[in-house]
């Protein structure tokens, strides 16, 4: 049984490195509108969203442009080759870097948010050298929280929600 455990350790790190490679990240623009538009609706996303009720194509656009134009606000579509799978934010406040992310509901279950966190977490490390990465996630959230974890932030238990913070 140990041997079986270790085996499995070997070939999923293995499968890390080789998938992480094929994965980038690229800044959104409003040629996105549409496509994060429909990733933000989705009922999966809204379920663990802080503000989960579905928004207008409007607001979308206003959020959008608003968010693009943000100095303190990062939004990035990780791709796979022309793939898009998913998106990730980063907005800094104070001396925090928040973090929101969500995966197409196509590409969930197959370890991509791990790979979309580790590709921003690379990203801030070029960009600032240093920092704190912060997210809320809400406690029914459970594949958010195990890939925090997994990841090696820290955790707080928060009223309804826990706030995982890593230093980059």
């Amino acid at each position: 049984m140990e041997q079986h455990k270790i085996t499995i350790a070997v070939n999923e790190e293995l499968l890390d490195k080789t998938h992480i490679e094929a994965f980038f990240l690229r800044e959104a623009t409003t040629a996105d509108a549409e496509l994060l538009y429909q990733w933000r609706n989705d009922a999966a996303v809204r379920r663990y969203a802080f503000h989960s009720g579905q928004i207008n194509f409007a607001e979308h656009l206003h959020w959008l442009e608003k968010t693009l134009n943000d100095g303190a606000a990062h939004l990035f579509i990780m791709m796979h080759g022309m793939i898009p799978v998913g998106q990730i934010r980063v907005n800094r406040r104070d001396e925090e870097y928040v973090i929101s992310y969500s995966i197409d509901k196509h590409f969930r279950g197959h370890a991509f948010g791990r790979y979309m966190l580790t590709l921003l977490a690379q990203w801030m490390k070029e960009e600032y050298d240093r920092g704190i990465l912060s997210a809320l996630v809400k406690k029914d959230n459970r594949a958010s929280q195990h890939i925090f974890e997994r990841l090696g932030y820290q955790c707080m238990e928060e009223d309804d929600f826990y706030r995982y913070t890593k230093q980059f």
